[in-house]
């Protein structure tokens, strides 16, 4: 289960609300990390977009960067690192969280959308034109020059959810703990499958 609305308004909450954008980077298909320096500290936001799994939280210490580069990372760092971050919002109590950043004078926006299956990353710029995107779905609209489409706002949405008991203290620790412990049990569960199967 991904995080809900509610859950994402209090961890947004907690996240640097202006800064400079560092560095960015990705460990495989799924995870992806920013870095902002708000001229004192670092901070680091990790994106989940696992299907199904999709989460973001602010880590308490740095993660060990991978060497192999990854194509979106690689993208955002050539041309923005070192962008002013202005703010991060969530999107009207909706799964989608809107990093707006400032390069060269021009306002951008970067959004997350944490949707249950086919979960995104897309940069636009001020036209809501995409410029790239962490995954590519031409049959979404979601592909470099095309307008990217909010979706409609929902009315009471916030009401219909709640932060889940075992989040209620700490949350960036506890839904980053509590997705890594499903997701690694996961992955052995895979591994041990194959390995029957041998």
């Amino acid at each position: 289960m991904s995080l809900n609305c509610v859950e994402i308004e209090q961890i947004v909450a907690t996240f640097p609300q202006q800064g400079i954008f560092s560095h960015f980077f990705q460990d495989n298909e799924s995870f992806f990390y920013i870095t902002i320096y708000d001229g004192q500290n670092y901070s680091t936001i990790k994106i989940c977009l696992k299907d199904q799994y999709n989460y973001l939280c602010l880590l308490s210490s740095k993660p060990n960067i991978p060497k192999k580069k990854q194509r979106f990372a690689q993208f955002l760092n050539s041309r923005y690192t070192g962008s002013r971050l202005l703010s991060i919002k969530q999107y009207h109590y909706s799964r989608l969280v809107v990093f707006t950043f400032q390069h060269h004078k021009t306002d951008y926006q970067l959004i997350c959308r944490l949707w249950g299956n086919g979960s995104n990353l897309l940069v636009l710029d001020q036209n809501q034109l995409i410029i790239d995107c962490f995954r590519r779905y031409p049959n979404r609209s979601e592909w470099p020059d095309e307008i990217f489409q909010f979706p409609d706002i929902k009315e009471n949405q916030k009401n219909q959810y709640s932060v889940r008991p075992d989040f209620s203290q700490n949350i960036n620790e506890k839904v980053n703990h509590y997705y890594e412990e499903i997701l690694t049990s996961q992955i052995f569960q895979v591994k041990k499958h194959k390995l029957f199967q041998i």
